[in-house]
C-alpha cells in the first residue's frame, strides 16, 4: 500500500525539474482540445501549467480545433495561432480532425484546416530532430500504404539516433480495421522508443516489444462521455536524458473522483517516472487489509435517476423479517434494507462475484452490521447456500435483465418464499422519452443549435421561449427552466413524422461532402455506425406502412418504431447519452420490458401483487406465490 500511495504523489505532482545539458530535454505532449466547442480559457490554464515545466517546444496532437463548432473555422485557427504564439515554445502538429473523414464538416471548411497545417508543417507527413532524437509525424488520414512506405524511409537510419519518438493524431492500435500490430508495429519495433496517440479521449499505457504506445487527450470540457476512467483535461511531460525517457501526467486542475473509478493501477516492476496505467482493470480488494472501493458499479448515474428510498418503503419491511437479496453487487439497496430492520432479523446477500462479497463484509464489519451476511453463489450447477431456507422477501436489483432463462430461475427460487412471503424484481424501465439525465451539457446542446442556423429542422420546431433565449444567450450556463423546456420540446420531437425527411434535407442544401450520392447519404453522419443499420430498418418498415404520410392514424407499433427513430436521429448530434451511458456500465445488458417480466414470471408459479409506481427510470413488480 505504501509503494501505491508514493507513486500516486509523483505521478500527478511531478516537480518543475528546469536544468539542462546537452542530452538532456523536456517536450510536452497534448491532444484532442476541441477548441470552438470547448473554451479557448481551458486551453490558457493549461499554457501556464505548460510553462511553469519550460519545455525545449510542444506537439499537438490534433483535434485542437473543433470543426464542429458554431464559430467560424478562419476565427477559431487564428484565435488558436494567437494563443500558440503566446506560449512562445516551438509548436509541432498532428493533422486530426481537421481532415474529412465522415464528419460534419463542409470542404470549404475542411480544406481551410488543412491548408492551415501546411503551412506550418511541409508535408502531411514529417520528421524533425532534436538533440540526437528523430521525431516523426505520422499522419493518421493517409492510407496504410502510404503511412508504411513513409515509415519504411524514415527508419532506414534508425540506428544513428538515441530515440525515436512517433506521433500521431488517430490511436490506430486500438483500431481493428487498420490492423496495426500486423501491418505498422513490425515497421517500428525495437526502433521507435514511444508512440504518442490521440482522439480516445482518456489516458492509456501499453508496452509492445519496446515500444511504449500512450494515448493521451481529453476535451477539457468532457464533449465525449467516455466511460474510461481515465478522462480528465492533461498533458504529458517527457523528460529525456541520452536514452533515458520518463514521462509523466500533469493534470489541469483538480481531477473528479469519478473520472477515475476505483480503477487506478501502478505496476510496480516499472520505474515510477516512466510507465504508468490507467486503465479500466478494477483494484481487488483482497490487495488490501481495508475495505476498498466498490468493484462494481455504483453508478454515479443511477444515484441521480434512481430514487431508493421509495422503493424501499415499497418493501414494506418489518423487524425479524429474514430478507434475501440476489445480487446486491456494491450494496446501493443492501444496506438500507439491512438498516429498516433495525438491528433484528437477517439479510443475506447473495452475488456470484467473489470480490463484491469481500466488499460487502469489510462495509458490513466496518458498519456493524451484525444482521447482515453476504454469501457467494458459485454457479449455476452448485446449489446456492441459502437453498432450503425460507424468506419473507426475496429482492433482486437489475439482475433480471442478466437471467437466460427467467421462468426456469424463479420456478427454482418459488419454494424458498413463505407462504405469504413477497419477491420484488427491480429493473431498468426501456423508456424512449428523453430525461434530464440524457442530455450532459446543456451548454454545449445550444451552442450546436446555433451553429446550425435558424433553418436547421430541430430549431425550428422548438418553442418560442427556447428560441428567444437562444438568440439573447450569453454562454452562461443553461438555467432549469430553459433545461426543462428543451426536454419537453426533445420529446415533442419524437412524435414528428417529418423530421427525418427534413434533416436529409437540411444537410443536402449546405453542400455536406459526401461520399456517397444517394438522397439519404447525410445519415451516415447523424447516426453511429452500431446503429445505422437499425435506423435503415426503422426507416424502410415505417415507410412501408405510409407512417410517415401524416393523414394515417398509427399503430402503437408504428408509434414505437417512430420514437425509436426520431430518438436515435437526435442523440448523436446532442450527445444524449446519459442513460444509455448507465446501461454501458453494466456491460449493456438487454432490458425487457414490463409485461414480458410478469408473463415470465407465472409461468413459473407468481402471481402479480402489484406493479410500485416509485421511479420513471425503474420499474418495481411485487410478487406472490
Amino acid at each position: 500500500m505504501k509503494f501505491a500511495i508514493s507513486i500516486l504523489i509523483l505521478f500527478f505532482f511531478p516537480s518543475p525539474c528546469t536544468a539542462q545539458t546537452d542530452d538532456t530535454f523536456r517536450f510536452v505532449v497534448m491532444g484532442c482540445t476541441h477548441f470552438g466547442v470547448c473554451d479557448f480559457n481551458y486551453f490558457d490554464q493549461a499554457s501556464e501549467a505548460m510553462k511553469t515545466y519550460k519545455p525545449d517546444f510542444i506537439l499537438f496532437l490534433g483535434g485542437m480545433i473543433d470543426p464542429g463548432s458554431a464559430r467560424p473555422i478562419k476565427d477559431l485557427l487564428q484565435e488558436f495561432d494567437n494563443k500558440t504564439k503566446e506560449l512562445k515554445i516551438p509548436v509541432f502538429n498532428s493533422l486530426g480532425t481537421e481532415r474529412l473523414d465522415g464528419k460534419e464538416v463542409t470542404k470549404e471548411a475542411g480544406d481551410l484546416m488543412v491548408q492551415s497545417f501546411l503551412k506550418k508543417h511541409a508535408s502531411r507527413n514529417y520528421t524533425f530532430e532534436f538533440k540526437g532524437n528523430l521525431f516523426v509525424n505520422l499522419d493518421s488520414g493517409e492510407t496504410k500504404a502510404i503511412q508504411m512506405k513513409f515509415l519504411q524511409n524514415v527508419l532506414l537510419d534508425a540506428s544513428k539516433y538515441k530515440n525515436i519518438f512517433l506521433f500521431t493524431h488517430h490511436s490506430a492500435w486500438f483500431d481493428e480495421r487498420i490492423d496495426w500490430f500486423k501491418t505498422i508495429h513490425p515497421l517500428i519495433a525495437r526502433k521507435v522508443k514511444y508512440v504518442f496517440g490521440s482522439d480516445k479521449n482518456y489516458l492509456d499505457f501499453k508496452k509492445v516489444d519496446d515500444v511504449t504506445y500512450l494515448t493521451t487527450g481529453a476535451p477539457p470540457c468532457r464533449i465525449r462521455k467516455d466511460n474510461n476512467p481515465s478522462n480528465f483535461f492533461n498533458f504529458l511531460m517527457v523528460d529525456v536524458k541520452d536514452r533515458d525517457v520518463s514521462v509523466k501526467v500533469v493534470p489541469i486542475g483538480p481531477i473528479p473522483i469519478e473520472h477515475l473509478n476505483s480503477s487506478l493501477e501502478f505496476e510496480e516492476e516499472a520505474p515510477f517516472h516512466g510507465k504508468f496505467s490507467l486503465t479500466s482493470a478494477r483494484l481487488k480488494c483482497s490487495d488490501f487489509e481495508s475495505p476498498c472501493i466498490p468493484p462494481v458499479g455504483t453508478a454515479s448515474i443511477r444515484d441521480k435517476i434512481l430514487n431508493k428510498s421509495p422503493i424501499i418503503k415499497s418493501l414494506g419491511i418489518k423487524p425479524g423479517m429474514d430478507i434475501l437479496e440476489i445480487g446486491p453487487g456494491a450494496g446501493f439497496f443492501t444496506f438500507p434494507i439491512a438498516d429498516a430492520l433495525k438491528g433484528t432479523g437477517r439479510v443475506d446477500a447473495a452475488d456470484i462475484d467473489p470480490e463484491a462479497v469481500k466488499y460487502l463484509e469489510g462495509k458490513a464489519k466496518e458498519g456493524n452490521y451484525k444482521n447482515l451476511f453476504p454469501t457467494l453463489v458459485r454457479s449455476a450447477t452448485s446449489p446456492p447456500s441459502y437453498e432450503g431456507r425460507k424468506f419473507d422477501i426475496i429482492f433482486l436489483s437489475e439482475v433480471y435483465c442478466y437471467l437466460r432463462h427467467p421462468t426456469e430461475y424463479f420456478g427454482k427460487l418459488l419454494p424458498s418464499l413463505k407462504p405469504e412471503g413477497r419477491l420484488f424484481i427491480v429493473d431498468f424501465e426501456n423508456l424512449l422519452d428523453f430525461d434530464e439525465v440524457d442530455f450532459s451539457d446543456f451548454n454545449k446542446m445550444c451552442s450546436v443549435l446555433i451553429g446550425k442556423g435558424k433553418d436547421y429542422p430541430v430549431y425550428n420546431k422548438l418553442s418560442t421561449d427556447v428560441k428567444r433565449f437562444l438568440e439573447n444567450w450569453d454562454r452562461k450556463q443553461v438555467p432549469p427552466d430553459i433545461r426543462k423546456m428543451i426536454v419537453e420540446d426533445f420529446n415533442k420531437l419524437l412524435s414528428d413524422r417529418g423530421l427525418f425527411f427534413e434533416l436529409m434535407d437540411y444537410y443536402k442544401n449546405r453542400g455536406i461532402a459526401l461520399k456517397e450520392a444517394f438522397w439519404s447519404s447525410p445519415l451516415q453522419l447523424i447516426v453511429d455506425e452500431n446503429d445505422r443499420k437499425l435506423t435503415n430498418w426503422l426507416i424502410a418498415q415505417l415507410d412501408a406502412n405510409g407512417a410517415f404520410d401524416n393523414k394515417k392514424d398509427l399503430t402503437g407499433a408504428e408509434i414505437e418504431q417512430l420514437r425509436k427513430l426520431n430518438r436515435i436521429l437526435l442523440t448523436k448530434t446532442f450527445d444524449i447519452t446519459g442513460l444509455d451511458y448507465y446501461g454501458e456500465e453494466v456491460d449493456s445488458p438487454v432490458y425487457v420490458k414490463k409485461k414480458s417480466v410478469v408473463a415470465a414470471m407465472e409461468k413459473a408459479g407468481y402471481r402479480l401483487a402489484q406493479d410500485h409506481d416509485v421511479d420513471k427510470h425503474f420499474f418495481c413488480l411485487e410478487f406472490k406465490k
